[in-house]
C-alpha cells in the first residue's frame, strides 16, 4: 500500500455528486440541475451506479472552474 502514496489514480479523478458539490461548494441539486440542463455528457462526464452519480474532475472543472489549491 506504501508504494501508491503520491500515485496518480483514475480513481481520484472520479466522486459522488455529493463529494464534488461540496469540493466546489455547489449543492448536490445545483450538480443534479446541471446534468439534466446537459451540461454534462452521460458515460463521458457521469455516469449512474444505482443511486449514485459518479463525476469527473475532469466535468466539473469544465463546468465550474479549476478548484483553488485542491
Amino acid at each position: 500500500m506504501d508504494k501508491l502514496v503520491g500515485v496518480k489514480s483514475a480513481l481520484n479523478n472520479v466522486m459522488t455528486a455529493k463529494e464534488a458539490a461540496e469540493l466546489w461548494g455547489k449543492t448536490e441539486g445545483a450538480i443534479r440541475a446541471a446534468i439534466k440542463a446537459k451540461k454534462f455528457i452521460l458515460g463521458v462526464d457521469y455516469r449512474k451506479a444505482g443511486r449514485i452519480t459518479l463525476i469527473t474532475r475532469e466535468a466539473m472543472e469544465k463546468v465550474y472552474g479549476k478548484l483553488e489549491n485542491k
